[in-house]
Protein backbone atom coordinates (compact mmCIF):
# COMPACT_ATOMS: atom_id res chain seq x y z
CA UNK A 1 0.00 0.00 0.00
CA UNK A 2 1.18 3.34 -0.41
CA UNK A 3 2.57 5.72 2.60
CA UNK A 4 -0.66 7.95 1.54
CA UNK A 5 -3.58 5.60 1.68
CA UNK A 6 -2.23 4.05 4.90
CA UNK A 7 -1.97 7.16 6.57
CA UNK A 8 -5.33 8.49 5.67
CA UNK A 9 -7.04 5.25 6.34
CA UNK A 10 -5.20 5.16 9.68
CA UNK A 11 -6.02 9.21 9.92
CA UNK A 12 -9.80 8.29 9.41
CA UNK A 13 -9.80 5.62 11.75
CA UNK A 14 -8.45 7.64 15.17
CA UNK A 15 -10.81 10.62 14.14
CA UNK A 16 -13.38 8.25 14.25
CA UNK A 17 -12.07 6.66 18.00
CA UNK A 18 -11.84 10.26 19.03
CA UNK A 19 -15.61 10.91 18.00
CA UNK A 20 -17.20 7.96 20.18
CA UNK A 21 -15.34 8.95 22.95
CA UNK A 22 -16.18 12.62 22.92
CA UNK A 23 -19.87 11.75 21.72
CA UNK A 24 -19.92 9.03 24.64
CA UNK A 25 -18.75 11.82 27.14
CA UNK A 26 -20.82 14.32 25.93
CA UNK A 27 -24.17 12.32 25.71
CA UNK A 28 -23.33 10.99 29.55
CA UNK A 29 -23.12 14.28 30.59
CA UNK A 30 -25.84 16.12 28.54
CA UNK A 31 -28.50 13.27 30.30
CA UNK A 32 -26.99 12.58 33.42
CA UNK A 33 -25.30 15.75 34.76
CA UNK A 34 -22.25 13.34 35.93
CA UNK A 35 -18.96 13.70 34.28
CA UNK A 36 -18.77 9.78 34.03
CA UNK A 37 -14.27 9.21 32.54
CA UNK A 38 -15.16 5.71 32.19
CA UNK A 39 -14.77 5.90 28.61
CA UNK A 40 -11.17 6.67 29.23
CA UNK A 41 -10.71 3.21 31.19
CA UNK A 42 -12.31 1.23 28.43
CA UNK A 43 -10.04 2.81 26.03
CA UNK A 44 -6.79 2.36 28.31
CA UNK A 45 -8.15 -1.47 28.61
CA UNK A 46 -8.53 -1.74 24.98
CA UNK A 47 -5.46 -0.16 23.56
CA UNK A 48 -3.21 -2.33 26.64
CA UNK A 49 -5.24 -5.40 25.26
CA UNK A 50 -4.65 -4.82 21.66
CA UNK A 51 -0.63 -4.03 22.91
CA UNK A 52 -0.20 -7.45 24.49
CA UNK A 53 -1.92 -9.44 22.27
CA UNK A 54 0.56 -8.29 19.08
CA UNK A 55 3.17 -8.91 21.37
CA UNK A 56 2.01 -12.41 22.41
CA UNK A 57 0.96 -13.88 19.26
CA UNK A 58 3.12 -15.25 16.66
CA UNK A 59 2.69 -13.24 13.13
CA UNK A 60 0.45 -9.91 14.60
CA UNK A 61 1.73 -6.54 14.88
CA UNK A 62 4.14 -4.53 13.03
CA UNK A 63 7.05 -7.02 12.60
CA UNK A 64 4.16 -9.84 10.71
CA UNK A 65 5.27 -12.92 10.32
CA UNK A 66 7.73 -14.71 12.00
CA UNK A 67 10.09 -17.38 10.73
CA UNK A 68 8.35 -19.63 12.77
CA UNK A 69 5.19 -18.68 10.82
CA UNK A 70 5.97 -18.47 7.73
CA UNK A 71 7.82 -21.86 7.75
CA UNK A 72 4.06 -23.63 8.95
CA UNK A 73 3.26 -21.60 5.87
CA UNK A 74 4.89 -24.23 3.56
Amino acid sequence: MSTLLVLTVTGLGLGALYFLVAAGLSLVFGLADVLNFAHGLFLSAGAYGTWWTARHLPGAGAHGATPATSAMAD
